[in-house]
């Protein structure tokens, strides 16, 4: 592994550390930012549950923020565990950028839990991010 490979890893490693964290519902002390996303309590009625989310509703071009890693964590942490294989490797790249990869993933989502994700957009919105949070237990 080169060291630019590894630095990403390791990089990563850390983002998704703090990602874990911010997920279990500790709100962020100051604006979005790179290592920060703010959250916000949200009621699921499909859930029947109020869950803290991201403040913002993420969508293809979003990135900068921590708040698009903590959706890719989620994602990968979901699928990852039933589709991973035993080399290690993910469905979607943690990376704070939501691109073409990120939507579609999010997409697969909403169609696979449409009963409490809502519409299959490819926007990370409320009722996904609450799901997402309900599902992934973050």
């Amino acid at each position: 592994m080169n060291i630019r490979k590894r630095a990403r890893t390791l990089a990563g490693a850390a983002a998704l550390a703090t990602a874990a964290t911010v997920f279990v519902g500790v709100p962020a002390a100051h604006a979005d930012g790179p290592d920060s996303c703010q959250m916000r309590d949200y009621y699921n009625p499909a859930i029947g549950m109020t869950k803290s989310i991201p403040h913002v509703t993420l969508r293809r071009g979003s990135s900068g923020t921590l708040c698009v890693g903590m959706v890719q964590f989620a994602i990968d942490n979901l699928y990852g565990r039933a589709f991973g294989d035993p080399a290690g490797r993910y469905p979607l790249a943690t990376d704070n950028i939501y691109g073409a990869q990120t939507e579609a993933w999010v997409r697969r989502f909403q169609s696979d839990y449409r009963w409490c994700a809502g519409d299959v957009d490819g926007v990370a919105g409320p009722n996904t991010l609450s799901c997402l949070a309900h599902l992934s237990a973050f």
